[in-house]
């Protein structure tokens, strides 16, 4: 958070104009606006520091260090605002959007026409028999890690139940996301995968939940999100470096990622076509493969 009363500095060092930054005011909030962020024109970060500090920290070890610097202008004044690279999504949206999910779901497989849960959120709405939502596994403070599998149990009739062998032998699409809890991004675009596989109108959707499944796990990091991490989980550990050899103890999600790949390939014995984890870069633009 910042206060509204800072101000800029006399003689700020040169910059060059980049992507705006998310504001978040409460005073906006507060008002009845509906609006409690925004995005600025543009932060102004340095183009290129041509003389970073550089740091001894032993005879022959030498670190450079870079300072980010940017001008804003607050737009209330005794305000409380809090500033973020990309606009937060935390453990919590996570959990309400899955519970919305298993509501939607439960409902058009029972054909029901309005929600009958106490949540005043409306439930999205998705196609029967095709979304299973579990946990993955407990992290180190016992948060779960949602899992969704999604593909369609039914023909096109609605009526047919698909048999299990057919199942078996459509190939598996693993998508993951938030390893690097900063990452905010990441949980936006996978999860406008999911709501895209989900869609009940889409036709497109609808012919790759019948050839594939599709193995969810949008925040691989709980922990660290909940935290406020900004790379690491909880042990202080990057969990993208540990996929070599993960602790079942200090890296659980990575451990048991890796072990539900084995399951699907070795005892289930079924392809892996694609596994894509979701990340938000600070200098890469679009997708990166």
């Amino acid at each position: 958070s910042a206060s509204s009363k800072a101000t800029t500095p006399k003689s700020p060092a040169p910059v060059a104009k980049g992507k705006g930054l998310s504001i978040g005011s409460k005073r906006r909030s507060e008002s009845g606006s509906g609006v409690s962020s925004q995005q600025t024109q543009g932060a102004k970060v340095p183009a290129k520091d041509p003389k970073p500090k550089k740091v001894k920290k032993a005879a022959s070890n030498t670190s450079t260090y870079y300072t980010l610097s940017f001008t804003i202008t607050f737009p209330h004044a005794n305000d409380r605002v809090y500033l973020s690279n990309c606009y937060p999504y935390t453990y919590s949206d996570l959990v309400g959007y899955c519970r919305r999910l298993i509501t939607g779901h439960e409902e058009a497989c029972a054909a029901k026409g309005q929600s009958q849960q106490a949540d005043k959120a409306k439930a999205p709405q998705v196609p029967p028999h095709c979304l299973f939502v579990q946990s993955l596994c407990p992290t180190l403070s016992g948060n779960a890690t949602p899992l969704l599998t999604i593909t369609n149990l039914r023909r096109k009739d609605g009526v047919t139940i698909v048999p299990e062998e057919d199942l078996r032998r459509r190939p598996v699409v693993l998508l993951t996301a938030r390893v690097h809890p900063g990452e905010s991004n990441a949980s936006y675009m996978i999860k406008g995968c999911a709501d895209f596989l989900l869609s009940p109108t889409n036709i497109v959707a609808a012919q790759l939940r019948d050839q594939f499944v599709f193995k969810i796990i949008p925040m691989l990091n709980p922990d660290g999100v909940i935290n406020g991490n900004h790379r690491c989980g909880l042990a202080g550990t990057d969990l993208n470096r540990g996929y070599h050899k993960p602790s079942r103890w200090r890296n659980p999600t990575i451990f048991y990622l890796k072990a539900l790949v084995y399951h699907i390939k070795r005892i289930e014995g079924r392809s892996v076509l694609l596994y894509s984890d979701f990340h938000g870069h600070s200098r890469c633009h679009n997708s990166v493969i």
